[in-house]
């Protein structure tokens, strides 16, 4: 069996573990195969997240190159958008930003995702309605993430789908995972 073969192997056990992971009630789930041109190996989660009402809505990709990627410190790499409508205020504070980058490193270090070069923004967006539209005033964050994952083993993966499934619960103004 090649080394190719082996990886391939080992990655197909990471995407069986994420396959089989636990989701919190409340959270819908699919997993797709993620984007080739940038890893050889690669799955995309897509999430939504309905916590009484407030829907939370994200994508991560798990992407894995033996030769390892330009920025990433390893082999793997976690790629993640988490969007969610919050009130105007919210969206307007301007520590909205230093908060929503806490919730990602604070789910990571929560969950024990042993993690590192860790990248992203944090977007918040506003719409205001006018004429017939008057009372569609809207706002959502939006938080776009990446890191490096420290994986020794398949399971390993566990810690960080469930600090990314606490980035949906938190996005979504629910403090604290249903389980």
């Amino acid at each position: 069996m090649g080394e190719r073969d082996l990886k391939g192997r080992f990655f197909d056990r990471i995407a069986r573990a994420v396959e089989l992971f636990a989701w919190e009630p409340g959270i819908s789930v699919e997993v797709h195969p993620g984007p080739t041109r940038i890893a050889p190996y690669s799955l995309a989660v897509e999430a939504t997240l309905d916590a009484d009402g407030t829907a939370a809505t994200g994508r991560l990709v798990l992407l894995y190159d033996p030769a390892g990627g330009a920025g990433w410190d390893g082999t793997f790499r976690c790629v993640s958008m988490v969007n969610a409508p919050v009130d105007i205020e919210t969206a307007t504070d301007p520590l909205l930003h230093e908060v929503g980058w806490t919730w990602f490193t604070d789910a990571l270090v929560g969950c024990q995702a042993t993690y590192r070069e860790p990248a992203g923004t944090v977007t918040a967006v506003t719409g205001r309605g006018f004429g017939a539209k008057a009372a569609e005033d809207r706002a959502e964050i939006e938080l776009r993430t990446s890191w490096t994952p420290v994986l020794k083993g398949e399971l390993d993966i566990e810690a960080h789908l469930r600090a990314w499934e606490e980035l949906l619960y938190l996005a979504s103004g629910t403090p604290e995972l249903a389980g």
